[in-house]
């Protein structure tokens, strides 16, 4: 063979190789995250309902604002 052909052979192997890699990496990440996605999707906390929601609503005389429990630290 000619010394030309030798350059095509490893100009082609140069392209070939890391595309094939590449793609097969691609392949792997994909499955990882499709594995990943329906895992998630089927994880019971990712249903359920905010706890927030289930508890009694809180009167607003009951909260404490920030400046008065402030203030009551500051009385030592």
């Amino acid at each position: 063979m000619a010394a030309w052909s030798w350059v095509l052979v490893g100009v082609a192997a140069l392209i070939v190789v890391p595309t094939l890699l590449g793609l097969a990496i691609a392949r792997i990440l994909g499955r990882i995250a499709s594995d990943v996605t329906e895992l998630l999707e089927q994880e019971q906390w990712s249903s359920a309902p905010l706890t927030r929601m289930l508890g009694e609503p809180v009167e607003t005389d009951e909260l404490v604002s920030p400046t008065a429990a402030d203030s009551s630290h500051r009385r030592s």
